[in-house]
């Protein structure tokens, strides 16, 4: 079958491995530095390696988004006669999607549609997965441009980590919070809203925190029958995981539900044992694709070059 659409997303997508292998997707390495020592996530460095490295150092590396030559590679080596879709993760939370804008405008020659997913993994994942189906079925590109709007704003994380060490290491918390935290076994639950990280909850234990997620999620399904995509995302917890998958199936219509860990420059934020339920509705409801096609705003509807 004729290609109709090349997709281009980041390392932070995250699906299946075999999804990856049936369908040509170029992803573009996000960097993590340790020091002067810069390595390309998935490609140079594994989840694993990272926080033994930490664990070895007592230094939490930093992170970067792709160049803009990075970009301007890959665009010129998908066919000129195709056009490129590049989905990337929230602009609220990297500088990747600005690094797309700017490669994008040196490439005139190319048809390249960007779009903002407000997300990053599995968040991300889905759409990048349900924009592949979508062409694979012969939607034109507006069709598919309008059901990325609307998942984006219909998708849905709760997410805790398991200890605060990584993010005092990092500076997202002090010393004194993090004592505190600590002594007191909290935990917070982070949500994602409008493609930022807010912390909008917390419990005093692991397990309250994974019973909140289960409890979140199911809340957030409406109405409660309705067919939804679930991602478990985490860093080296995969009996947790497994409980976390069960435990939402029992309560929600997952007509999908995956499980997958965090990839290294999402995992350095919030360290070993982080885990998180992604969730979005398996397909848009008439009324709602109404409420996305009415939008104006450039932001919303992606960028054009």
């Amino acid at each position: 079958m004729e290609q109709r659409l090349n997709i281009v997303t980041d390392t932070t997508c995250v699906l299946p491995d075999a999804f990856f292998e049936q369908y040509p997707i170029v992803r573009v390495p996000t960097w993590v530095h340790f020091g002067e020592q810069g390595f390309r996530e998935i490609v140079d460095i594994s989840t694993e390696d990272l926080f033994a490295r930490v664990e070895q150092t007592r230094m939490i590396p930093k992170t970067s988004q792709p160049t803009p030559a990075q970009f301007v590679e890959v665009y010129q080596s998908l066919p000129p006669d195709v056009p490129i879709l590049s989905i990337h993760l929230s602009s609220f939370l990297s500088g990747t999607f600005r690094s797309a804008e700017l490669a994008a405008a040196e490439c005139p020659d190319r048809h390249i549609l960007l779009f903002d997913s407000r997300a990053f993994h599995f968040g991300l994942g889905f759409m990048v997965w349900d924009a592949l189906e979508q062409a694979a079925q012969g939607a034109a590109l507006d069709a598919i441009m309008a059901r990325l709007m609307w998942r984006r704003e219909h998708t849905f994380l709760a997410l805790t980590p398991k200890t605060l060490d990584y993010l005092r290491l990092s500076g997202r918390v002090s010393m004194l919070q993090h004592a505190l935290g600590a002594m007191l076994n909290v935990k917070p639950i982070i949500s994602l809203k409008d493609g930022r990280l807010i912390a909008d909850g917390r419990t005093r234990t692991r397990k309250r925190a994974l019973a909140e997620i289960v409890e979140r999620v199911a809340r957030a399904v409406t109405p409660e029958d309705r067919a939804v995509w679930v991602g478990i995302a985490h860093a080296g917890v995969p009996e947790e995981a497994a409980w976390l998958k069960e435990q939402i199936e029992a309560r929600v219509n997952a007509v999908r539900c995956v499980v997958g860990g965090l990839t290294p420059a999402v995992a350095v934020h919030g360290g070993p044992g982080v885990i998180g339920a992604f969730l979005t509705p398996a397909e848009p409801a008439p009324e709602e694709l109404e409420v996305v096609m009415g939008g104006t705003n450039e932001r919303r509807t992606g960028l054009a070059f």
